[in-house]
């Protein structure tokens, strides 16, 4: 037998393998069950790239197999460092975000630049590669038919591959699996068809009614609106009383000066859910968010209601134009100007992702000074990138002694609480209502399929002199912040939003996404309908939510869900 035929699949499921150990040890109990399923999903990635293998070594020759061999061996090598990255990131295997960076490969080699020194470490890792050649040996040249075997036994690998839901546990479906499982998972999916996320789930036939109107209690005359959307401004840093008092006195002390929604909930994970959210108050559909999507233009919209209604709308951001496609976007929904960071002057301090905030927040200030001249209303929403790796803020600010996500949020809270200072100084200040909102949190905890503790973030609404100060408790969602904000603006509107206003005086129901997995949270717990179509239910039990087990079809949670999420689904993708 060629060295190569058993060297190389030791050497990869070993490296695999080394990779699952690893990532289980942020997993208190790992089954068996975990273990074999782990290795069946290891077993399939090898057949694909023993296939690769195959493809190579009919077309080359001996020193050609030995170079293309060193290649797929570098990619294998990336794709484990991607993994352990991506665990520590996001407590996952690769998924469709691989996809998605894939689409702005100049955007995230600056990034990748900037928090990894990829320079400092490629001639080190060119020389492990070739050691690795050296010693897994020289590819064998296979016949027509084995190459041919190789190939049908690579897709049937394909067509079988899916990651698992395990226990109701999304840290063991997700220890099951591998990076290639879970991307070739997601390449499969068709977003595009119900019934393909979820079979024997039957869509929805009824068209949508939106919850009725409560009329708010609390109306605001302001002129103009300020939307601010923080990077990952949530987590821990937000959620602990004594880490917020030290690095959140800005946020801590406006939280006095307006409402303060202390039970509100995001989404999903992404910025992108977080506009999806925010701008549209519509369901996180399974998969990537609206706003990435074709037809994204049908979805009800916040902008253009405030532009229809004779207001200057505008998107001020400071990073990369066309990642994620939110120029595009924006530009869709109805913002009339939006910005980017070639719109900044030069040398100013930046990240991979953009500009600093505060000199974000030092253009935003600029902005309404030139656009208030107008007679028009103005509408101006915002996005920061600081609180986002590599977490590099300017020298001399707070949080600048270190690099990491605490010191970064610190930052983000001085930068925010200086805006308000300068805003402050502006004729227009008593004239405009101000949004304080996080997209999303900053890590993902929590087992529960969708992990919804982790989802809840801060939202802040104030107006000088008319809001008054007070905690909203009630449970809800960023979803619900446009009809929030048409309600105290008492402005009428054409396009229906699915969730209703924050200030309704109850608790609302919560709708979330995670890994192709929708449901519902409420003050009782939450209801999923997983991928793959099986529902399951967690309750709120002290210390967080506890798996109850899988609930049938006819279950009037289940039901529920099924209704409301195919019904979005379907109006995004009308037949």
């Amino acid at each position: 037998m060629t060295p190569f035929l058993w060297r190389f699949p030791l050497f990869f499921l070993l490296l695999l393998t080394a990779i699952r150990i690893h990532t289980a040890g942020s997993v208190p109990q790992v089954p068996a069950e975990a273990w074999w399923l782990g290795f069946w999903a290891d077993l399939i990635a090898l057949v694909m790239i023993g296939a690769l293998y195959g493809l190579i070594g009919h077309i080359a020759a001996e020193r050609g197999r030995n170079i293309l061999s060193g290649v797929v061996i570098a990619i294998v090598l990336v794709i484990a460092i991607a993994e352990v990255f991506f665990w520590h990131e996001f407590e996952a295997r690769l998924d469709r975000l691989v996809f998605h960076y894939l689409a702005y490969p100049v955007e995230v080699l600056t990034f990748l630049e900037e928090q990894f020194y990829i320079k400092w470490i490629l001639i080190p890792f060119v020389l492990v590669v070739a050691l690795l050649v050296r010693i897994t040996g020289t590819p064998p040249e296979p016949s027509i038919r084995a190459t041919l075997l190789m190939l049908c036994a690579a897709l049937v690998a394909g067509w079988v591959s899916s990651q698992p839901v395990i226990q109701q546990s999304r840290l063991l479906t997700q220890l099951a699996s591998n990076g290639y499982v879970g991307a070739l998972t997601a390449a499969r999916m068709d977003q595009k068809h119900w019934a393909g996320l979820y079979p024997g789930i039957a869509a929805a036939n009824a068209g949508f009614e939106p919850a009725e109107a409560v009329p708010s209690q609390v109306k605001v005359d302001a002129k103009h609106v300020i939307l601010i959307i923080e990077e990952s401004f949530a987590g821990k840093t937000w959620e602990d009383p004594q880490q917020r008092a030290v690095h959140l006195p800005s946020f801590t002390a406006l939280e006095k000066q307006g409402l303060s929604f202390s039970n509100v909930y995001a989404a999903g994970t992404r910025t992108t859910r977080g506009m999806e959210s925010i701008m549209h108050g519509f369901p996180p559909l399974p998969g990537i968010s609206a706003t990435e999507r074709e037809g994204f233009d049908r979805l009800p919209s916040l902008p253009r209601v405030f532009r229809h209604s004779g207001y200057m709308t505008v998107f001020a951001y400071g990073g990369w134009p066309d990642f994620s496609n939110f120029t595009t976007y924006w530009r869709g929904i109805g913002f009339e100007k939006t910005t980017s960071r070639y719109d900044f002057p030069y040398g100013l301090f930046e990240t991979s992702w953009g500009v600093s905030d505060r000199d974000l927040f030092a253009h935003v200030l600029v902005m309404m000074d030139e656009l208030t001249t107008d007679p028009r209303p103005v509408f101006l929403s915002t996005l920061t990138v600081s609180n986002h790796r590599p977490f590099v803020v300017p020298e001399g600010e707070p949080g600048s002694e270190e690099r990491s996500l605490r010191a970064a949020m610190h930052y983000a809270d001085a930068a925010l609480g200086w805006f308000f200072t300068q805003a402050r100084l502006r004729p227009w200040f008593d004239d405009t209502v101000f949004v304080v909102v996080a997209d999303h949190g900053p890590r993902i905890h929590g087992d529960s399929l969708i992990p919804v503790e982790s989802y809840r973030v801060p939202l802040l609404l104030i107006s000088n002199p008319e809001v008054e100060p007070a905690v909203v408790k009630e449970q809800g969602s960023t979803s619900g912040l446009p009809a929030t904000l048409l309600s105290l603006l008492d402005m009428p509107s054409k396009e229906i939003f699915w969730a209703p206003s924050l200030i309704d005086g109850k608790d609302d129901p919560v709708l979330v996404e995670h890994d192709y997995h929708v449901g519902e949270l409420t003050v009782d717990g939450l209801t999923v309908l997983a991928r793959g179509g099986q529902f399951y239910r967690w309750r709120w039990r002290q210390g967080g939510l506890e798996p109850e087990g899988a609930l049938s079809q006819d279950d009037p949670a289940a039901r529920r869900i099924s209704d409301v999420f195919s019904q979005a689904h379907a109006q995004l993708y009308p037949r």
